[in-house]
């Protein structure tokens, strides 16, 4: 940024571009208390945007703070400091919200274990609770494991536009509340949704920006051994899951990233590189 500009000195440029960048950041995001004083009390993206050449005088530059934050900052005022303003504030976008993770898979894959490991690990990570209209299984509680609702219920909240998906699968419905999830990501909080494959067609219409992650089983044999074998359904739930289960298995490309659990272990290292990259 040059020395001056428009017959500003640097100094007071830089008290102006932290002034519209907090501004744009209360507006964005309002949940986030900025305390009176020097700029250093602000979110750090503030001033460790790419455009560094500003920190020193921006740190030590007094920012009032204090007053109530502008109700609007103009298209003219963003575009008078030019990209870096612009960097910074979406920087900051970046850094104040949170995630939205879509897992999904067959029934029977193991995304439920996966899940509950990955969560064990980084217990930070949140997770959204889905409504069903289907009964409870031995050892599931509402509110914790589902919602479990009546039909008439869920079709209340589809209707009312409370839900960020749903389908209905094997004769039941499945949903996910659209409130906690935007209340959490908002307050910087990652979420994951262990949905359907047709309840993540919906999200990433409706949230493009989520991370969409596909487990699949090492082959469909295995699979319907897996779901035989915890003897939660009687045959012809089985038949019907194995059907939906090649449709989804078809439709893996369409994710950002396809984990294939053969060993869980080794699933849950893959998972946790991808929620939780190194770099």
């Amino acid at each position: 940024m040059p020395t001056e500009h428009s017959g500003w000195r640097d100094q007071d440029v830089d008290i102006e571009l932290a002034r519209l960048a907090l501004a744009v950041l209360h507006m964005r995001s309002p949940h986030l208390e900025i305390p009176a004083g020097n700029v250093e009390s602000a979110p750090a993206s503030v001033h460790t945007g790419s455009n560094r050449a500003l920190q020193g005088s921006m740190a030590s530059s007094p920012v009032p703070t204090a007053a109530p934050m502008p109700e609007a900052v103009s298209g003219a005022e963003i575009e008078q400091y030019g990209s870096s303003f612009t960097e910074l504030v979406v920087s900051d976008a970046r850094r104040t919200t949170g995630r939205l993770i879509v897992i999904t898979g067959p029934s029977g894959v193991g995304k439920g274990t996966l899940l509950a490991k990955l969560r064990y690990h980084h217990p930070d990570l949140g997770y959204s609770i889905s409504a069903t209209t289907r009964s409870s299984r031995a050892g599931e509680v509402h509110g914790q494991h589902y919602f479990f609702v009546s039909r008439e219920e869920f079709l209340q909240m589809r209707e009312a536009g409370e839900l960020l998906e749903w389908a209905e699968y094997t004769g039941n419905f499945y949903g996910t509340p659209l409130q906690p999830v935007q209340q959490k990501i908002e307050q910087g909080e990652d979420i994951v949704l262990e949905i359907e494959l047709i309840g993540a067609r919906q999200v990433a219409q409706s949230w493009p920006d989520a991370l969409k992650i596909f487990i699949q089983p090492p082959s469909l044999a295995e699979l319907e051994h897996r779901i035989r074998d915890r003897a939660q359904d009687d045959e012809a739930s089985i038949k019907k899951r194995l059907v939906q289960a090649e449709v989804e298995l078809a439709a893996a490309e369409e994710f950002d990233c396809v984990v294939t659990n053969d060993n869980l272990d080794r699933a849950l290292t893959e998972l946790e590189s991808i929620v939780f990259p190194t770099t």
